[in-house]
């Protein structure tokens, strides 16, 4: 008869390799860690650079929209028969030195010099007429000026400043410089376009 001692078959033999030692922990919880890390840096950076692009698709459009304005005027003096570089501003000098301007949307005349006022977000009212009682309770992104009534009622101070350069090449063609500049998380950006009009007619 064989007598087996249980209590001996359930004992075993204890592996040193078994279970977690400190610093095996320590290295997952930073192996862990840094794969956290990286992945709010990139996302960080990702929300940056969304930020950076929007304001540079806007400065574009608004670069574009400042030699728009100017080609109008030109048309618009053709159409009133007046002559075809009236209200541009009179560039001063020749090209390569410019005259500056401020413009926006609405703007007919280039009178006023360009020193470094931003652009505002025009806000519209859908509710309330501007000049009557009530205020303006709406913004239109889409809509960017320069405005002498009280921010307060009439707009949002943007990041935008709009320079547009004018110079003549010759009597029938002048040469429009238009730059957008603007601030984004510490750092400058500027977009700018050059085109030239003529006086075809």
């Amino acid at each position: 008869m064989v007598y087996i001692n249980r209590r001996e078959d359930n004992m075993k033999i204890q592996n040193p390799k078994s279970g977690l030692t400190i610093i095996e922990v320590i290295i997952a919880i930073l192996v862990i860690t840094m794969g956290i890390v990286g992945v709010l840096a990139l996302a960080s950076k990702s929300t940056a650079s969304i930020s950076v692009s929007k304001n540079k698709f806007i400065a574009a459009n608004l670069v574009q929209e400042g030699i728009e304005v100017v080609r109008n005027i030109r048309d618009t003096n053709w159409l009133q028969r007046n002559d075809w570089d009236e209200n541009l501003g009179v560039p001063t000098s020749s090209c390569p030195t410019f005259t500056n301007w401020e413009l926006d949307y609405n703007t007919a005349a280039l009178t006023d010099d360009y020193d470094g006022d931003f652009l505002n977000i025009d806000r519209i009212d859908i509710v309330t007429p501007i000049g009557e009682a009530g205020q303006p309770d709406e913004y239109d992104p889409y809509f960017y000026g320069y405005f002498s009534p009280p921010l307060s009622q009439y707009g949002e101070v943007s990041i935008f400043q709009r320079k547009v350069s004018l110079c003549y090449l010759n009597n029938y063609q002048i040469r429009v410089k238009v730059e957008v500049y603007f601030n984004d998380r510490g750092r400058s950006y500027t977009v700018s376009a050059q085109e030239e009009i003529f006086n075809w007619k």
